[in-house]
């Protein structure tokens, strides 16, 4: 297994270096901002309209319906299936998401954004370190009446459990109102498969879902604005408080992620006698678990230093989740009966500061029992229906 070293802050001459916990139940949000590029040029490509075809031959070797946007500017269309072709190529033709709303007036509004899912995926990989916060802009488009072969693209979509479909781009090849004998199919790009797309009615969005504040903001005698990037930030709310069962939940999901041998070494009782003399000092064996995790991990970094010594909160923070992301524990990796039970309940005690901090209470002394009595309080020292 590599080793990555952390960078350590420096310090005074003669200063005892700073010793640090961490605890694997906190949950790290990290925040994640996708390329809305495409929404200009969609918006330079000037989209017109909507066209429906039927293609002989698909990706899929059967006919298939297509629909193609329709645009004055073949260049800025282009790039953006170019975008599209790209965020397809990472998993699906599907990361181009598509919704189509069904106005009371008989018009629709076509929305076009990267689906999130796919999107964090395709930005973070199997990272599951971080809780993500995806922010990206949708193309917007209202068009004042609907064809037929829209209806009857929403009944096929409704019908058939797998229903593909081609999202495809055209010109028009003379300033005018689109026609099928003044439309020209871009051969530059190839057209997305797609297998998913949304319908929704007007009527039906209710408040508080993602489309509600668009249409209620639409004056009644005004069209809505041709294209419009929606605003995540702004509409973001607070982080709810993490609860005591999450902190647990994500602990074990994270110290059995990356340090699987390990867990399976201490839960198959490898360590029995050194267990029974934490757990008569109070220490719980979630506790040891992570506090052996941690020293681990600290031996790792910081050749053979324990505590993560000598390092801020973010540095600790940045440098743990760096080195996960290339851990890999084997059959060789040290046994946890190199450390002392000192050295464990040490770790505990850094730990449990750690947890306390991310709660935002005051500490009032660093002992044991007491740390563990404010554990208790908190509802953090025992598992409650996990």
């Amino acid at each position: 297994m590599g080793r990555r070293r952390i960078k350590q802050s420096k310090r005074p001459k003669g200063k005892v270096a700073a010793t640090r916990g961490f605890d694997f139940g906190v949950v790290l949000r990290a925040i994640l901002a996708t390329d809305s590029s495409f929404i200009e040029l969609l918006k330079r490509a000037n989209i017109v309209a909507c066209a429906y075809t039927y293609v002989p031959k698909s990706p899929l070797d059967v006919p298939m319906r297509e629909i193609a946007l329709v645009g004055i500017n073949r260049e800025p269309l282009i790039k953006a299936f170019t975008a599209f072709e790209r965020w397809a190529a990472s998993g699906d033709g599907d990361a181009v998401k598509l919704t189509f709303i069904f106005l009371k007036d008989g018009g629709y509004l076509l929305c076009i954004e990267r689906e999130p899912s796919r999107t964090t995926h395709d930005l973070t990989g199997s990272d599951r370190i971080y809780s993500t916060i995806l922010f990206g802009g949708s193309y917007i488009k209202q068009f004042d009446t609907r064809h037929p072969a829209l209806e009857e693209l929403r009944q096929y979509k409704q019908a058939f459990l797998i229903s593909p479909f081609l999202l495809g781009a055209a010109v028009l090849e003379t300033p005018s109102t689109p026609a099928p004998n003044n439309i020209d199919p871009l051969d530059e790009v190839a057209p997305v498969l797609k297998f998913e797309a949304d319908f929704l009615d007007e009527d039906a969005i209710l408040p508080g879902t993602s489309f509600y504040s668009l249409l209620r903001n639409k004056p009644n005698s005004e069209p809505i604005r041709k294209h419009q990037k929606r605003d995540f930030l702004s509409s973001l709310p607070a982080p709810e408080p993490q609860q005591p069962e999450e902190y647990f939940r994500h602990r074990t999901r994270m110290l059995e992620r990356y340090f699987p041998v390990t867990i399976e070494r201490i839960r198959a009782g490898r360590y029995a006698g050194m267990m029974n003399v934490l757990q008569s000092r109070g220490v719980k064996e979630w506790q040891v678990k992570q506090a052996a995790c941690n020293l681990l991990l600290s031996a790792s970094l910081f050749d053979g230093l324990l505590f993560y010594p000598n390092l801020t909160a973010e540095e600790l923070t940045s440098g743990v989740t760096k080195a996960l992301e290339g851990r890999e524990e084997r059959s060789d990796t040290p046994e946890i009966s190199r450390f002392s039970t000192e050295q464990i309940i040490a770790q505990v005690q850094l730990d449990a500061i750690a947890l306390l901090e991310a709660e935002r209470q005051t500490i009032s002394s660093l002992d044991l029992d007491n740390l563990q009595r404010k554990l208790a309080q908190l509802n953090l020292l025992e598992p409650l229906n996990v």
